[in-house]
């Protein structure tokens, strides 16, 4: 069964076309199993269509700026606290861990704001919103 499979879209979207989706899928399978290829297409285009569902481009990119923006002041008190309650902790390899963690967390948000600089660069560059407008909806 590849219902499960819609998950990814939005209720509204499953509800109008869910069952011709499953209906196409199966029928495609003709009784065997969703190649997973298929299985990553529809999911793809699942979130793809959420991403759509979710209003208007400049609200979009607002949001994501402000997630980054909170994801990095919540990494920045958890490293305050992390500093501060191993003080007196001396353990290399510990220490080692940490550093890799971080060197993974700095890449992740310097992809998240690639991502979203693209975006906006992109909505920029098409004439969908202005250099203006685009500062005044980011702030």
């Amino acid at each position: 069964m590849s219902s499960w499979l819609l998950w990814a879209y939005p209720p509204a979207w499953r509800e109008r076309y869910g069952d011709e989706l499953v209906g196409l899928l199966e029928a495609d399978a003709d009784g065997g199993s969703v190649p997973l290829r298929v299985k990553l297409d529809v999911i793809g285009a699942g979130l793809a269509e959420r991403l759509r569902s979710s209003g208007p481009p400049e609200a979009r990119i607002r949001a994501g700026v402000l997630l980054v923006l909170k994801s990095w002041a919540a990494f920045v008190v958890a490293g305050i606290a992390f500093a501060k309650t191993t003080e007196h902790v001396a353990s290399d390899a510990a220490y080692t861990w940490v550093r890799v963690a971080a060197g993974v967390g700095t890449l992740a948000v310097v992809l998240g704001i690639a991502l979203v600089s693209t975006t906006a660069n992109y909505l920029v560059s098409a004439g969908g919103v202005t250099g203006f407008a685009l500062k005044a909806h980011l702030l």
